[in-house]
């Protein structure tokens, strides 16, 4: 589970990476688009992450109360 945590947050710092840096290579527009995929990726991969951990919590929390 640490490697995909990993993976997503690598995947989110080589977009902005990307995204920063896309005009000193030859194509810019390749590198705002595939920095822009990278980005979104990595924040959309984080975020189910987190919201399964939110989900498994609430679950949890609702099962003690009765």
């Amino acid at each position: 589970m640490k490697i995909k945590k990993g993976i997503n947050y690598t995947m989110v710092f080589a977009g902005a990476l990307l995204l920063f840096t896309a005009s000193f290579l030859e194509y810019p527009e390749i590198g705002l688009g595939s920095g822009f995929i990278l980005l979104m990726a990595g924040v959309y991969r984080i975020s189910l992450r987190t919201g399964d951990a939110l989900r498994a919590h609430s679950d949890n929390s609702s099962d003690e109360s009765i």
